[in-house]
């Protein structure tokens, strides 16, 4: 039945046009594919990734059942990269649910159904038979779909753990004394005697709930492995991490996704949970062994201030090395009461954090607007507004494909207000294949623009330098960097934070031109230089292509000419007196066996 399910809602979510619930631009997949891409060294506990509640933005409005999986499967196709889950204890059935509230007795006959049930004063809309593993086999479902080089990402799932659990009852016990004693009852009237159906529904282990995601995850165990057989410090990026680069994560290990408990709220009680030593070996837990993430709220605003003090202070590049030195999975979240802005979301993206959101419809109405009455495209209007805001590498509504193709002469994009030493191509090359940085983020840009270069050094991606000289970007493949310093990108939120830091302190407007082009083949971005290959397609010039076909024109001339030359001159004994041979031979026999009449 669970097969069932995930086979008909996939192919539903993938054949149906949801008006509202487009997959990703052309404009977006390009601008995600090119962020992972310049981010492949990067050790995965540094990556900017992109991220929301499941049960905020999917399982209440939608409800705790199979249905939400269509929901969930847009989001994964959309490259969000981190996924927050709660996950219920519940100490009445001693099994791991989605739904916050447990379910009556009579509610449990029917596992495919979807009631009403209350708890704790709240009424939730659940399907007794719904699951984590259903949403663990949804996500794997991805995860084979989309398990090619072009599009595969990496996924954080990030677990809330909460108990439910039965308040104990104070009774009176003797009326004459007043005297109270509590009532140790575990289980509630009424939720004592669930179908037996029900009770094989869910895992009685954190990790058993999680095992669905087989072989892409990414466990505690195969860190430690790693860790040892690629010691520490040996990155050629300068970062010094146990944790492999997003590259090696996904194309030399094949994992897609580690799991790990950001809060632990479950009850300690003789039924409660208690985290094994198991799960421990299957699931990243905080303060066991090296996972230490920085887990805050929207409402610290004290470090969106620190982080702005540092892009405007004076340059100094040991201070972002500080940041990525002492912190892991920088994560922030939001709340309904503290719920993110457009600005604040991109302000929290900037400083190197992985945002989530995690408030409600209602919390982001003055962003994307009142939708009471059509609840439909309330997703995916706030995965529309929200998700281009999460890239920490490009401006808004970048890369522009329309743009690419333009040929117009008004090609200056940027404002007057920027370099004032900025000089537009006065002739009619246009080639809107190059990326400049802007004060926005990545643009794309005129390639026969003149802006001036950003030089990178090249053992420490935080220190930047800027040529005082204007040039066209086919100019960059001269190397005209200082000495240590090459034409430079800026690999992750902190890099470029560093970049915006010396231009502010350098008084030096932007744009600059940075390492990153898409000239040989549209939409594959890659650094190198102007020359650089795209990885995805393999580049045939005409010398190459003539190499290529050279071989098989000439064999193929061969060919002809051997039959031509058979067909018309080559006579061969066999073929020539086959004919006459039997001809002869049955002229022959007719002699020696003649007869008159017919045979008696």
């Amino acid at each position: 039945m669970l097969r069932l399910h995930l086979a008909v809602y996939f192919y539903l979510c993938t054949v149906v046009a949801f008006e509202n619930w487009p997959l990703l631009s052309e404009n977006q997949d390009d601008a995600s594919r090119a962020q992972r891409d310049m981010s492949e060294n990067i050790p995965i506990d540094q990556l900017g990734l992109s991220g929301l509640s499941l049960n905020q933005l999917v399982f209440e409005p939608y409800g705790y059942n199979f249905a939400a999986l269509n929901e969930l499967l847009m989001i994964l196709s959309g490259k969000v990269g981190a996924l927050m889950l709660d996950m219920y204890w519940n100490e009445f059935t001693q099994t791991w649910q989605l739904c916050p509230a447990p379910f009556p007795n009579n509610l449990t006959g029917n596992l495919t159904n979807t009631v009403d049930v209350s708890w704790n004063g709240k009424t939730y809309q659940c399907e007794p038979g719904f699951s984590p593993a259903d949403v663990m086999a949804t996500i794997t479902q991805y995860f084979r779909t989309s398990n090619v080089k072009v599009t595969a990402n990496m996924v954080l799932l990030l677990l809330n753990l909460k108990s439910i659990y039965y308040e104990p009852v104070v009774t009176a016990t003797n009326r004459t004394y007043n005297s109270t004693s509590t009532r140790l009852d575990s289980i509630p009237s009424g939720y004592e005697s669930p179908d037996p159906s029900y009770l094989l529904v869910g895992n009685s282990t954190l990790a058993q709930s999680v095992s669905g995601l087989g072989s892409w995850l990414f466990m505690p165990l195969e860190l430690q492995v790693f860790s040892e057989s690629s010691p520490s410090g040996n990155y050629t990026n300068y970062y010094s991490s146990e944790y492999p680069t997003q590259y090696d994560f996904l194309f030399n290990l094949f994992k897609r996704t580690m799991v790990s408990v950001v809060n632990n709220d479950l009850r300690v009680s003789n039924k409660g949970y208690n985290i094994s030593s198991l799960d421990k070996e299957t699931i990243f837990v905080p303060t066991e062994g090296d996972f230490e993430p920085t887990f805050v709220n929207s409402s610290d605003t004290g470090i969106l201030t620190n982080c702005s003090r540092l892009r405007h202070s004076a340059f100094d590049p040991s201070l972002f090395s500080v940041i990525v030195g002492q912190s892991r999975f920088r994560t922030v979240v939001d709340s309904p009461s503290t719920p993110f802005t457009n600005d604040s979301l991109q302000m929290w993206t900037e400083c190197g954090f992985n945002t989530v959101l995690n408030a409600s419809y209602k919390s982001y109405e003055s962003q994307i607007g009142d939708r009471t009455n059509n609840t439909a495209d309330q997703l995916g209007a706030i995965f529309n507004n929200f998700v281009p805001l999460q890239y920490w590498s490009w401006a808004p509504n970048q890369p522009n494909i329309a743009k690419e193709n333009t040929t117009s002469a008004n090609n200056d994009d940027d404002s007057d207000t920027e370099d004032n030493q900025f000089e537009s191509t006065t002739n009619t090359q246009f080639a809107f294949k190059c990326i400049a940085m802007t004060s926005q983020g990545w643009t794309m840009s005129n390639c026969y623009d003149k802006y001036r270069l950003a030089c990178q050094r090249m053992d420490n991606p935080f220190d930047w330098t800027i040529l005082s000289s204007l040039s066209t970007y086919f100019d960059s493949s001269d190397n005209k960097c200082p000495e240590n310093y090459a034409f430079g990108l800026p690999q992750l939120s902190i890099e470029q934070g560093a970049l915006w830091t010396f231009l502010d302190s350098r008084n030096i407007l932007a744009p600059v031109w940075i390492d990153l082009n898409d000239i040989t083949v549209t939409g594959c971005y890659v650094t190198g230089g102007p020359y650089a290959e795209c990885p995805y397609t393999k580049i045939v010039t005409t010398v190459n292509l003539i190499r290529q076909i050279a071989p098989s024109v000439v064999v193929a001339f061969v060919i002809i000419l051997l039959v031509f030359w058979e067909k018309f001159f080559l006579r061969t004994p066999v073929h020539s007196n086959r004919k006459h041979y039997w001809k002869r031979a049955i002229n022959q026999y007719y002699k020696e066996n003649e007869y008159e009449g017919v045979p008696s």
